[in-house]
């Protein structure tokens, strides 16, 4: 979607293509079978961003934005 590099790091946590582009779909999933190896490490960045979004981390942010 429009906003998908707000949450998407290009071959560090996906591969991100233009919405409707069979193309460039095709290219990410040919990516993806060609370096599995690439395709395991972005899996676990994705866990590890995931944390930046876990409710606790976000209180403990918030509560230090609201004491400044």
């Amino acid at each position: 979607w429009d906003n998908c590099s707000d949450i998407l790091d290009e071959g560090i946590t996906g591969y991100g293509y233009e919405i409707g582009n069979k193309e460039e779909l095709i290219q990410c999933m040919e990516k993806v079978l060609n370096d599995t190896d690439a395709f395991i490490s972005m899996k676990r960045n994705c866990i590890r961003k995931a944390l930046d979004f876990a409710p606790d981390n976000i209180i403990k942010k918030l509560v230090v934005n609201i004491a400044k």
